[in-house]
This record gives C-alpha cells, sequence and structure tokens, in this order.
C-alpha cells in the first residue's frame, strides 16, 4: 500500500470490494440458520460467503497472468477484503459462540486494520521504504502462497469423514463461483457501458478476483473462535482444485 500510486478509482476498489462482500454476507445471514439451527457451521459459511483466496491464491496467479504490474491493483482491492475479514466477517463467526460485546471486543483486537490504515497515512506523507525492508518483502511474497496452503493442509489433517459436508460445500460454491462472478460481471458491465470508471487493467483484475477459490483464511478463523475448522478446510480444498479449472479459463478470455 505504501508503494502504490494512489488515485480515485483506486481508491475505491477497497470500499467496493468491501461492500460487495458485506452484502453477500448479510444475504447468507438472513437464511443459513434455518439451515444449521445452533450450529457453527452457519457463522463460517456467512464469513466464507463474503470473501475468497485473493491473497494466497489471487496475487500469484495475477502476477503470472497479468504481470507484476498488476499488484499494486490487487493489492488495493484485496485490502477490501481484508478489512471485512477482520471487522464484519470476523464478527459474524464471533457471534457464533459470544455475545454482542465479546465479539466487538474481538474485532478491535484483530491488527490487520491498524496495519492498512497506518501504510495509508504513510502513503499520504511520501514516506518511503529503505532498501533492505523491500528485499524482505520481496522475499516474503515467494512464500505467501505456500504459507496459504500449508494453512490448508493443518486443517485437513484434523478431518474425519464427518468434515465433508454437501450443504456447506454447495451453499460455498453457489457464493463463490455464482454469486460474485455475476455481481462483479454486472458493475463491470455497467462501468464499461454507462461510466467508464474503472481502467481495462482494474476490468481485468476484478475479473480474476471474482473466480478465486474459498479463502484460506476462512480455516484460520474458523480453528482461532472453534467454528468447525474441519468443515471449511474441507470446502476450501475442493474450491481450490475447482479454481484451477476456472482460472485457466479467464486467462484464455484475456489473452485472445
Amino acid at each position: 500500500i505504501i508503494q502504490t500510486d494512489l488515485n480515485i478509482s483506486l481508491i475505491s476498489l477497497p470500499l467496493l470490494l468491501f461492500t460487495i462482500a458485506v452484502i453477500i454476507a448479510s444475504i447468507f445471514t438472513w437464511f443459513t440458520p434455518y439451515i444449521w439451527p445452533r450450529d457453527k457451521t452457519a457463522a463460517i459459511l456467512n464469513y466464507s460467503a463474503g470473501t475468497g483466496n485473493t491473497g494466497y491464491f489471487g496475487l500469484p496467479v495475477i502476477a503470472s497472468i497479468l504481470g507484476n504490474e498488476m499488484l499494486g491493483i490487487t493489492v488495493l482491492a484485496t485490502l477490501g477484503l481484508i478489512i471485512y475479514e477482520n471487522t464484519y466477517g470476523y464478527f459474524l463467526v464471533a457471534r457464533g459462540q459470544y455475545s454482542f460485546r465479546e465479539s466487538v471486543i474481538k474485532v478491535l483486537a484483530v491488527p490487520t486494520v491498524y496495519a492498512a490504515t497506518l501504510a495509508i497515512v504513510l502513503n499520504a506523507l511520501q514516506f518511503s521504504l529503505s532498501s533492505s525492508l523491500v528485499a524482505i518483502f520481496e522475499q516474503f511474497k515467494g512464500s505467501y502462497t505456500i504459507l496459504g496452503m500449508m494453512i490448508i493442509g493443518l486443517g485437513l489433517s484434523q478431518a474425519t469423514r464427518q468434515a465433508w459436508d454437501t450443504k456447506f460445500i454447495s451453499l460455498s460454491f453457489l457464493a463463490k463461483f455464482i454469486i460474485w462472478p455475476g455481481v462483479i460481471l454486472m458493475i463491470l458491465t455497467i462501468d464499461t457501458l454507462y461510466l467508464n470508471f474503472y481502467s481495462s487493467a482494474i476490468h481485468q483484475v476484478l475479473t480474476i478476483l471474482a473466480c478465486v477459490p474459498l479463502a484460506a483464511n476462512t480455516v484460520v478463523v474458523a480453528s482461532q473462535l472453534k467454528a468447525q475448522p474441519e468443515k471449511a478446510a474441507v470446502a476450501v480444498l475442493i474450491s481450490t482444485l475447482f479454481a484451477l479449472f476456472i482460472i485457466p479459463l479467464v486467462a484464455i478470455f484475456y489473452t485472445n
């Protein structure tokens, strides 16, 4: 965030994705308690419906398909989902077993939002990173995807046959591979026909981010709050395998 040149259209990306995430998660929050009454499964599904694996999966995919110059756009767009995951989304999961007050306290304890806010302020102050810090971050990018896949593996290591939940997986796929791409396609179509607010580069990034699998952080949050981490790990793994077929189709579309 510190290194990205910000403009109005780029700054609006986090707000756009955060708004979409909150709306989709809220819709799922409305009906999932009827499917899993008094069950933490509903809470983790509500969380996962609003987000995707835009970091561990999306960043390296976009770097490979569109080039490293698109990473700044990707990070800013992903920031909206990071904020969702650590505020409203985290609150939804916490409410599965904690009171309203306890859930708010847990949200306020998550450091990601504070770090992102600090980065935006430093960007506005034209703060520059030292070469040694840049070198460290460059090394970290290479390990980022590996760490994300390890998270999924750790969750699967505790999974049993009971972790397979057809309803959970089906509704997760509905959110991630039908609703999310549909909403993004509608927004980009409106922008192309009437607004012309976003560049073609932003269109490409948003299209790929709309097709990424379920967020690996779903397993982390579910484990931390003891909300069916095994079910989450199975669903994340299956969606990741499914995305391996979807993303190349999107890549072929843009290549042609």
